[in-house]
């Protein structure tokens, strides 16, 4: 059996979605996921995702480089200055860059951003889609591990987390598992259950960089999620539940990890 014939992994379903599997090998999936209407159904519909998030991301990306922003410029002003102006001018060009969101260098992040969101947000619905229905093991480990879940998770994701308390919205947590985010990187899922059974997850994940994105809305189905992005970690909340109440978790989810840091 060759390397590209190996048995199919969630992983490469993955990286099927996101567009990273060899010719070959993508040849093999393909045929696999064909082979399994239900599995076709989910890999269609998290490409399709992935394609009108990457589209909505595109908008506002047009604008011109500013002349003050090119290379060239930029390398004609450091010309014949010394280390101590080149050292004050980066650090005027830091403080510009951390204030993401504003005029250019807002769009320059986005574009920077766009592929990881998009890939956050598509596992963060095929996470939903394939544990919300689970009746047996829905979630790795019980909300009655407590202070154990929270840690291991941090442990894993890199950053320190917290487990939201949604009860302001009528939901309360099941428990957690870890999920493969792709390249070697863990991503951590929270569930939560309201009295109705509705269930709702929160997605979240290491990111590189310290910028904030602002809360983003999607539905697939009757599947609605929100998705944004603040300091170092991406965030998904997904439900079947009304517009409104998701938009209200996702605040109380973004105030407490920001009463935390």
């Amino acid at each position: 059996m060759s390397d590209d014939e190996r048995p199919v992994s969630e992983d490469d379903v993955q990286a099927l979605v996101d567009g990273r599997l060899t010719a070959q090998r993508r040849a093999f999936v393909e045929a696999y996921v064909d082979a399994h209407p239900d599995l076709r159904a989910h890999v269609d519909a998290d490409i399709s995702i992935a394609a009108q998030l990457r589209a909505r991301l595109d908008a506002g990306l047009e604008a011109p480089i500013p002349a003050r922003l090119r290379i060239a410029n930029i390398r004609a002003r450091r010309r014949g200055r010394q280390l101590a102006n080149l050292r004050r001018l980066a650090a005027s060009l830091a403080l510009v860059v951390a204030g993401a969101g504003i005029g250019w260098a807002g769009n320059s992040w986005m574009q920077a951003r766009r592929p990881v969101l998009a890939n956050s947000f598509a596992a963060a619905f095929a996470a939903y889609r394939t544990f919300v229905p689970e009746k047996l093991h829905p979630v790795e480990v019980r909300a009655e591990a407590g202070s154990r879940l929270v840690t291991w998770l941090s442990n894993r994701v890199g950053r320190p987390l917290l487990v939201p308390d949604l009860s302001g919205e009528g939901f309360t947590l099941m428990g957690g598992r870890l999920l493969p985010a792709g390249q070697g990187e863990p991503a951590a899922m929270l569930m939560y259950v309201d009295d109705l059974g509705h269930r709702l997850t929160l997605y979240t994940r290491a990111s590189s960089t310290r910028h904030s994105f602002g809360l983003h809305f999607q539905q697939q189905g009757s599947v609605a999620a929100y998705f944004w992005a603040n300091r170092h970690l991406d965030y998904v909340v997904a439900a079947s539940v009304n517009r409104p109440l998701l938009q209200s978790v996702a605040e109380d989810v973004n105030r407490q990890f920001n009463a935390r840091l």
